[in-house]
């Protein structure tokens, strides 16, 4: 399925599926984002433990969807803080309830979509269950992965890896539809945190998956940039 077909397959759904139905609060109590709550596990020294927060900002979700915009220029001297790296990446794909399961939708749940973020410290991997990241990669691969210059100095480059390993039935279509679902999120967390943020698919693949090493069974299906 091409990029651009399966991104206008997904717009009428991911309103739809991806958007939490209730404001403020998280839906249940004592989930790894929530503060006051403790991450399960120990992290690694190549481990960022992110930050808990508060989810009652009281911006309204109207006011994300008014202001909720493809931006493809950006102030490479803005940078991210560990909150708004830790708001988006729960926004994203985060998990919303104490059975596991997260705020995008995923058949089946078997999650096969993989959240990789390239930050100027290096690339990581986004662990929902901890709400912490993984380092993959010490270098900061940023400009190198869009073909469009203005993405280049985007704060936050999301990569959007699929792992076939948990790929229901081969179905490459359902873990795009998952994809739609996590970028709307972004969108809408990014309008929420007044940055920009741009789905493209304008992506150097072949060379973004060599140097992060990628085996044979992770596919980088798209990638979205953030930032001021």
């Amino acid at each position: 399925m091409k990029r651009r077909v399966f991104m206008g397959w997904v717009a009428c759904f991911t309103l739809g599926l991806a958007i939490p139905k209730r404001r403020g609060t998280s839906l249940a109590e004592g989930l790894p984002s929530d503060r006051g709550s403790s991450t399960s596990g120990s992290a690694g020294t190549q481990d960022i433990a992110l930050p808990p927060f508060e989810k009652a900002s009281g911006f309204p979700l109207e006011k994300a969807l008014l202001e909720r915009r493809s931006v493809r220029s950006y102030n490479p001297d803005r940078k991210l803080s560990v909150e708004e790296i830790s708001r988006l990446l729960w926004a994203a794909d985060g998990v919303n309830r104490t059975n596991g399961r997260r705020t995008a939708p995923s058949a089946r749940a078997r999650y096969p979509v993989d959240v990789l973020v390239a930050l100027p410290e290096g690339v990581y991997v986004y662990e929902p269950e901890g709400h912490r990241m993984k380092k993959l990669l010490p270098d900061d691969i940023r400009r190198s992965i869009p073909t469009q210059q203005g993405f280049k100095y985007a704060a936050m480059i999301v990569l959007f890896v699929i792992n076939k390993d948990r790929l229901p039935g081969g179905r490459m279509e359902w873990a795009d539809l998952e994809i739609g679902c996590i970028g709307q999120n972004i969108f809408l967390e990014a309008a929420n945190l007044g940055l920009g943020s741009c789905i493209f698919a304008g992506v150097a693949y072949d060379r973004v998956t060599k140097a992060m090493g990628l085996k044979e069974n992770q596919v980088l299906r798209i990638a979205q940039a953030v930032g001021g």
